[in-house]
């Protein structure tokens, strides 16, 4: 058994893993990626070539995945994005704050 697997419940057939890493998968016949060469895929990156999961490593232990920035999470519903923590999500329409005193 290889190194890494797909996780074909999470694989959504879209090509990104073969646009990240060409040479290492390819849409099969149940439109779901496959592993054709599992050095190449290690090269780039490994479980982090798939954005949603669906390359895992079959040992059970992760390869290092890209770090998150803190700033891809401002904005809306996480955290400290527009006004503060203490309002979170619900700042549209109908959110109940119309004549309070902040």
């Amino acid at each position: 058994m290889g190194e890494y697997v797909i996780n074909k419940a999470k694989c959504r057939g879209c090509g990104l893993c073969m646009n990240r890493c060409p040479g290492a998968t390819k849409i099969s016949e149940d439109h779901k990626a496959e592993i054709i060469d599992e050095a190449k895929l290690k090269e780039c990156g490994g479980t982090s070539v798939c954005p949603f999961g669906a390359i895992e490593s079959s040992s059970g232990v992760e390869t290092e995945r890209n770090p998150v920035s803190p700033s891809q999470f401002r904005g809306r519903g996480f955290g400290r994005g527009g006004r503060g923590m203490r309002f979170g999500r619900g700042m549209g329409r109908g959110s109940g704050r119309r004549g309070r005193a902040f």
